[in-house]
């Protein structure tokens, strides 16, 4: 008896594992071990994009602030370590709070498929609207203090000195991003959407072409 109920839950765990729903476009002609392998290394790579873990602020500085790191001057390098920090620790607290499970895979073509996941996670729109005003403020204490003059000295300056511009770039996001950080931390709510993402193989291994900052 012990065996057949042993039995009996080791095939509903492993039928639900895999609760998804595998299409292929038309056209497209995968077999059954093509379809299980693919699905298996998707899932993976799903899993890696939501682990709170992986470390994100080097490609959102890369992708959103868009300055070539290593030909910016230290000071302006020292502003982009502290965003690229910010940014880490936003992924980590909104990855940690949120909750993801695929809902279908659609294969376009033999290396390229839509994933569809259902994501929850924190609610902040309300934190944001409340706190919104506070973006400004820190924004100004950080470019004062790294620039060590007044907002109105360099945004007169800002015009022939590169390194004003993009120091007021990288403050405008950091102090941005210390406010979602702390929503996500302090949320009291959340939201549930089905979110669509691209992924696409390259060299045997399936990569998501996007971000956790545009979701």
């Amino acid at each position: 008896m012990k065996k057949i109920i042993l039995f009996i839950l080791f095939t509903f765990a492993f039928s639900t594992s895999f609760s998804y729903e595998t299409t292929t476009s038309k056209n497209i002609s995968l077999s059954p071990q093509e379809l299980n392998s693919n699905d298996s290394a998707i899932e993976k790579t799903v899993e890696n994009f939501f682990d709170p873990e992986i470390k994100t602020g080097k490609n959102y500085f890369k992708t959103y602030i868009q300055l070539d790191y290593d030909t910016l001057s230290q000071t302006v390098k020292d502003a982009a370590d502290s965003l690229i920090d910010v940014a880490d620790n936003y992924g980590f607290y909104l990855l940690k709070n949120t909750k993801h499970e695929i809902s279908s895979i659609n294969y376009t073509s033999s290396s390229t498929a839509i994933v569809e996941i259902i994501v929850t996670s924190p609610d902040i729109k309300d934190y944001l609207n409340k706190n919104k005003t506070t973006i400004s403020t820190s924004m100004l204490k950080k470019i004062e203090a790294r620039t060590g003059k007044s907002i109105t000295q360099v945004a007169k300056e800002r015009a022939t000195n590169k390194e004003y511009t993009q120091i007021i770039d990288i403050s405008s996001s950091e102090a941005m991003l210390e406010l979602y950080t702390e929503g996500v931390k302090n949320f009291k709510n959340t939201t549930t959407q089905t979110k669509k993402f691209n992924v696409e193989q390259i060299n045997g291994n399936w990569d998501i072409k996007g971000d956790i900052y545009s979701m």
